[in-house]
C-alpha cells in the first residue's frame, strides 16, 4: 500500500472513530450548526423539481449531497423540528440525486433516490421509486429495482391516478424486459395498455406500445411488434419528445438487424444517431455505434464494424454503463473474429463475458459464451470450445430465445465445418 494511500485509511478509521464517541444528540447539534453554515453560505431559493422530480443544474448542487446528510442527522438533536429537516432533507435529496446522474455517479444517485423514497409520501415518494428503479438497472442491483417497481404499482393503484398505474406498468414491463422475461414483462404492458384513456398522454402511449412491441419481437410475433413500434413511432413523433423519439428509432434499428432487414435498420439507426447527437445524449449515441457495428459485421464490413465499436467504447466508458460497454466488447470481437484475429477477438470476448456477469446480464453472456466457444475451437482448442458454446446456449434455452439459439446453431456448424471437426449438437 502507498503511503499517502495507507494515511487516508488510518484518517478515514480515526474520523470515525472520533464521530461514534459523541453521543448521537450532540451529532445531531454538531449536523444542525454544519447544515446551517452550509445554508448561509449558499444562500439561494431552490425551484421546485419539474415534472419527473427533474431539475435544471445549479453550482450549487454539487453541495445538495452534504447537504442532506446533515439534515438527516440533525433530527437526532432533542427538539428538533423534524419535519422542516425531513422536508429540506427530501429537497436537498432531489438536486443531489440529479446531480449525481447528470455526473453519471450512478452509485450516489441510488443512494439518493432510496432514501428519498424511504423519507416521502404520495407523488414524491411514487416518483422517487420509478427513478430508483431506472437506476438500479445501470447499478445492476435488480432486486432493488423490482421492490421499487412493485411498492410503486401498489401505490398508484390505491392512491394515484389511473395514468400513475400506466406508468407504473410500464415501469415494471421494462424491469422485465430487461432481466430476460418476456413474459412478465408482455403480462404489465399489455394491462397498461388496456388502461389507456384521455389522461395518458401520446409519449406515455408511444412508449409502452414500443416496449410491448420490442417484447413481442422476443416472443416470436414479428407481425405484431412491427404494427405497434410502427403505431408507437408516429405516436413519438405527434407527442415531440425527442429523448424517446431517439431511443424508439434506436429499438427498431436494433430489431430489424436482427430480422436482418440491414436496409431498414440502417435508415433506423442513423435517424437515432442524429437525435441522439442533436441532443447530446452520450449513453444512447454510445449504443447506436454499438448497433451500427453489429449492422456492419453482419454486412461483412469488419474494419468499419471495429472503427464503429471503439467509437463507442470511450463514451461509455465516461458515462458508467457497464452493460453496453460490455455489447461493445463483444462486437469488436465479433468483427475480430470474422476478419481472422482471433487472439485479439478472444480477449475482447473475454472481457465481454466478465463485465456481463458482474452486470448480472445473463443473456449478453450467454451470447460471449457461445462466441468464445466459436472462437477457442477455430484457435485449434475443441474441447474447450464446445464445453463454451454448450454452456452459453444451455442459459440460451433456459431464457427461451429462440431467435439467439437458431443464429448461433448456424454460426456453430459454419466454424465446426471450417475447424473440420464434427457439429456439437
Amino acid at each position: 500500500m502507498h503511503a499517502e494511500e495507507h494515511y487516508q485509511f488510518r484518517h478515514a478509521v480515526m474520523r470515525d472513530v472520533a464521530y461514534q464517541l459523541h453521543a448521537p444528540a450532540l451529532r445531531g447539534t454538531l449536523h444542525r450548526v454544519a447544515l446551517e453554515q452550509y445554508e448561509s453560505e449558499i444562500d439561494v431559493d431552490l425551484p421546485e423539481p419539474a415534472d419527473k422530480l427533474r431539475t435544471d443544474p445549479l453550482p450549487a448542487d454539487s453541495l445538495m449531497a452534504q447537504l442532506a446528510i446533515h439534515a438527516r442527522y440533525a433530527q437526532d438533536e432533542p427538539y428538533a423540528n423534524a419535519q422542516l429537516l425531513r422536508r429540506n432533507e427530501a429537497r436537498y435529496l432531489v438536486r443531489a440525486a440529479n446531480y449525481a446522474e447528470q455526473h453519471y455517479d450512478h452509485e450516489q444517485a441510488f443512494t439518493a433516490w432510496r432514501r428519498l423514497a424511504d423519507i416521502s409520501e404520495g407523488r414524491i415518494r411514487f416518483w422517487a421509486l420509478q427513478r430508483l428503479s431506472q437506476t438500479s438497472r445501470v447499478v445492476s442491483r435488480m432486486h432493488a429495482g423490482f421492490t421499487a417497481c412493485e411498492e410503486a404499482l401498489e401505490m398508484a393503484r390505491k392512491e394515484l391516478s389511473n395514468k400513475d398505474v400506466v406508468l407504473a406498468l410500464a415501469e415494471k414491463g421494462l424491469a422485465h424486459w430487461f432481466d430476460d422475461q418476456p413474459e412478465a414483462a408482455c403480462e404489465c404492458l399489455e394491462e397498461a395498455v388496456s388502461l389507456f384513456d384521455a389522461e395518458v398522454s401520446k409519449s406515455l402511449e408511444a412508449n409502452t406500445l414500443g416496449l410491448l412491441g420490442m417484447v413481442y419481437h422476443q416472443l416470436g410475433r414479428p407481425e405484431e411488434f412491427e404494427d405497434l413500434c410502427l403505431r408507437a413511432l408516429e405516436l413519438m413523433k405527434q407527442s415531440g419528445d425527442r429523448f424517446n423519439l431517439g431511443v424508439m428509432l434506436q429499438n427498431l434499428g436494433a430489431t430489424m438487424l436482427d430480422a436482418r432487414r440491414f436496409e431498414e435498420s440502417e435508415s433506423f439507426l442513423t435517424q437515432a444517431i442524429a437525435v441522439h447527437t442533436e441532443l447530446e445524449d452520450d449513453t444512447n449515441l454510445a449504443i447506436g455505434l454499438n448497433n451500427l457495428s453489429m449492422l456492419e459485421s453482419e454486412r461483412g464490413d469488419y474494419a468499419r464494424a471495429i472503427e464503429y465499436a471503439e467509437r463507442s467504447m470511450p463514451l461509455l466508458t465516461r458515462v458508467g454503463n457497464r452493460r453496453s460497454l460490455g455489447y461493445a466488447y463483444a462486437a469488436r470481437g465479433t468483427a475480430l473474429r470474422h476478419s481472422g484475429r482471433l487472439s485479439l477477438a478472444e480477449a475482447d470476448i473475454r472481457e465481454a463475458v466478465a463485465i456481463h456477469r458482474e452486470a448480472g446480464n445473463l443473456s449478453g453472456e450467454a451470447s460471449c459464451l457461445c462466441d468464445l466457444g466459436l472462437i477457442t475451437t477455430l484457435l485449434g482448442r475443441v474441447a474447450e470450445g464446445r464445453e463454451l458454446w454448450c454452456k452459453g446456449m444451455e442459459q440460451i434455452r433456459r431464457l427461451r430465445n429462440e431467435p439467439t439459439a437458431q443464429h448461433y446453431r448456424g454460426e456453430m456448424h459454419a466454424v465446426c465445418a471450417k475447424a473440420g471437426v464434427e457439429a456439437f449438437e
